[in-house]
């Protein structure tokens, strides 16, 4: 492409003081925002810097805003806003677009590229030796993933072509309304949730609700894991050894274990088995045939964690535990 000197020695002077901007503000923003978060930015090179000054688009050729740009991409637009604040708790905002989050300028059966873009500014510390000018204006877009992987798969099928194509690009803005649907579904899961159109359960989520009730009142909550769930499907598993009809009250399997197992632990369970270990060598004293059986199962689906102890009360050989992981030596 060819360029104008004068934009070539505009982009020159500003790219040193991007870059500078680029690495300050990655640093600071890795260090603040939210793990699940994703963060990337980018300096214009000199072709796209040129095409964006050529719109007259800008405020002056010695500063154009998005010359650094960053981009924030959270897990979902009910996020949106957490981000936003973590932007503008250490740079001023300058101006938003769009400039409000409740109106729009779109018609409602067009979907334009309308995702938060902050401009912000760049505030020199007391004694800070940079070469960032005092009040550097960058931008920062906050999208949500969807809107993200939007971008990512249509910019260059859009962007990137010799001329405009009026079915790539209606095709491409169907893709964005499908996928504004999904936002819009996602943020309002939980009222959603509530619908008579939909069933409340079924047997085995209420069945796997009914056990993480058990086991939050047996054990306190520094015992259980911060994704108690995920516990809870690994017990309903040993308790499936124990009993596998269908219509079973495993839950009730699970109480009758505990209970027994606490009544020959003088009142409680040890201190030296996590919850999960304590199932298992309730079920090992209980019904040690069920569970012999089980891993040893050539058919089984799964395996199973067990423990050295628990091998030995069965009599079995850690070479013939097929349908087992075992954990120690």
């Amino acid at each position: 492409m060819k360029i104008d000197a004068a934009i070539r020695d505009a982009h020159k002077e500003q790219e040193a003081t991007a870059k500078a901007l680029q690495k300050e503000v990655t640093r600071d923003l890795l260090k603040r925002k939210d793990d699940s978060w994703h963060y990337q930015s980018r300096v214009k090179n000199l072709e796209s810097f040129a095409l964006k000054v050529e719109t007259g688009r800008i405020e002056s050729l010695d500063r154009v805003e998005d010359i650094f740009g960053a981009t924030l991409v959270v897990p979902d637009a009910g996020q949106i806003q957490d981000a936003i604040d973590v932007v503008v708790a250490e740079y001023p905002l300058h101006a938003r677009r769009p400039p409000s989050p409740t109106k729009t300028s779109n018609a409602p059966d067009r979907f334009l590229f309308d995702d938060v873009r902050l401009y912000v500014t760049y505030q020199r510390a007391a004694g800070e030796r940079t070469v960032i000018p005092d009040g550097m204006l960058f931008e920062v877009q906050v999208k949500t993933f969807l809107q993200h992987a939007w971008g990512i798969a249509t910019h260059d099928v859009i962007y990137k072509t010799p001329s405009r194509d009026w079915r790539r690009e209606r095709i491409a803005s169907q893709i964005r309304a499908t996928l504004e649907q999904a936002e819009v579904v996602i943020g309002g899961i939980g009222t959603l949730a509530t619908t008579s159109v939909l069933p409340e359960s079924d047997p085995q989520i209420e069945e796997l609700n009914a056990i993480i009730t058990i086991l939050q009142g047996e054990w306190v909550k520094s015992d259980l894991p911060s994704n108690v769930r995920s516990l809870a499907e690994s017990i309903q598993n040993l308790l499936w050894v124990v009993e596998r009809h269908k219509t079973a009250d495993r839950p009730a399997i699970l109480s009758k274990l505990l209970a027994d197992g606490k009544a020959r632990n003088s009142g409680a369970h040890s201190l030296d088995w996590s919850p999960y270990r304590s199932v298992l060598n309730y079920v090992t004293n209980d019904h040690p045939g069920k569970l012999k059986g089980r891993i040893k199962d050539t058919r089984a689906h799964s395996n199973l964690l067990v423990y050295p102890e628990v091998l030995a009360a069965l009599s079995v050989a850690e070479a013939d535990a097929i349908a087992a992981v075992v954990a120690g030596p």
